[in-house]
C-alpha cells in the first residue's frame, strides 16, 4: 500500500539528507541554518536523520510484510560505502542505522501503542548507563536512542488522518525530557529524540492534511535506496578529493559557493534517480517545457 504524502516526506528527507551531506563537506564555515551534526549544540540540520527514520516507521506499518531483498541490497550498499560515510570499515552510518532499527521495529507494528511507548521509555532509561563512542554518530551504542522515532512512525501510520492526541503527548513528553537532559543530536539525547519525533509529525501532518504534492519527492521516495546509493557515491567522491588537495575530509569554501555546488549537486543526483527509475515522469516535467 503506498501512500503518497509519504512517499512525499520520504523524498523530502533523503534530499534534505544529501544536501546537508554534501554541504557539510564543502565548507567547513557555515552558518546556523546549514550546519549539522555539531557536538553541543542543535541545528535544523540535525532533523533530517530523523525525519528519514520516522517515515521508515510509518512506511513499516503499511509494509506488513518483510522485505529481506531489499534490506539485503541495505547492508550490501553499506558494506561498500562505510568507509567513507562513517569513517571507518563497518562503521555505524545513516543507512545501517535504518536498517538495524527497521529489523528492530518490524515485530512490533501490530503491537498496542502502550507497548510502543513501553519501549521508548525504556530506551530513556538506558540512557545514563550506556556510554557513546568517538565514531560517527555515536556509533552503535547511540543507534538504540534513535527507535523511539521510527516506533513514533509507526504509532503516526495507525493515526493518519487524527493525529492531535499523539502530538499533544509527544509534545509533552518533549517539554519534559527538556527539563533532563540537553536537546543534542551528537549526544542521542532523549530530549532530541522526543523533539525530533514532534518536528517529524508536525511536518508529516501538514504536509499530509494540505495534501501538499510533488512528483519528482514522491518518485524519489519510492525510490529512495538508489537515491542513497548515489548520495553515496557522490559523498565518496567528494571525500576523497578533498584528501587528494589536502583537507581532512571537508573542503574550505566559503558556504556560498558551497551552497551552489550543494544546490547544484543535488539537483544533477535527484535528475539521475528520476531519469533512470521513472523515465515516465522526467518525460511529463520536460512537456511542460515544450
Amino acid at each position: 500500500m503506498r501512500i503518497a504524502s509519504i512517499d512525499f516526506f520520504r523524498g523530502l528527507a533523503v534530499v534534505l539528507m544529501l544536501f546537508y551531506s554534501i554541504i557539510f563537506r564543502l565548507s567547513d564555515n557555515l552558518p546556523w541554518l546549514l550546519d549539522h551534526n555539531q557536538p553541543f549544540s542543535l541545528h535544523l540540520g540535525d532533523f533530517v536523520l530523523s525525519m528519514f527514520l520516522f517515515t521508515t516507521g510509518m512506511a513499516l506499518y503499511f509494509m506488513r510484510t518483510f522485505k529481506w531483498e531489499r534490506w539485503a541490497r541495505m547492508f550490501f550498499i553499506w558494506f561498500l560505502f562505510s568507509p567513507f560515510s562513517s569513517g571507518k570499515l563497518f562503521g555505524m552510518d545513516e543507512l545501517v542505522l535504518n536498517a538495524l532499527l527497521s529489523l528492530l521495529s518490524f515485530p512490533f507494528i501490530n503491537a498496542p501503542s502502550w507497548v510502543l511507548a513501553l519501549l521508548s521509555l525504556f530506551t530513556v532509561a538506558l540512557y545514563p548507563f550506556i556510554s557513546l563512542s568517538e565514531d560517527y554518530l555515536g556509533g552503535y551504542p547511540a543507534a538504540i536512542f534513535y527507535w523511539p522515532v521510527m516506533l513514533c512512525g509507526i504509532l503516526a501510520a495507525r493515526n493518519l488522518d487524527k493525529p492531535l492526541r499523539l502530538l499533544l503527548a509527544l509534545f509533552l513528553a518533549a517539554l519534559l525530557s527538556l527539563l533532563l537532559f540537553p536537546p543534542y543530536k551528537m549526544s542521542a539525547s532523549p530530549s532530541f529524540m522526543l523533539l525530533s519525533a514532534l518536528f517529524s509529525l508536525s511536518l508529516f501532518s501538514l504536509i499530509h492534511k494540505t495534501r501538499l504534492s510533488s512528483k519528482w519527492l514522491e518518485t524519489l521516495g519510492r525510490f529512495s535506496l538508489y537515491y542513497w546509493s548515489f548520495m553515496l557515491v557522490l559523498l565518496t567522491f567528494i571525500s576523497l578529493a578533498a584528501l587528494y588537495y589536502g583537507y581532512p575530509g571537508r573542503f574550505s569554501l566559503s558556504w556560498q559557493e558551497a551552497l551552489f555546488l550543494t544546490l547544484l549537486l543535488s539537483f544533477l543526483t535527484a535528475l539521475a534517480v528520476l531519469i533512470w527509475k521513472a523515465p515516465e515522469v522526467f518525460k511529463k516535467y520536460l512537456e511542460r517545457f515544450n
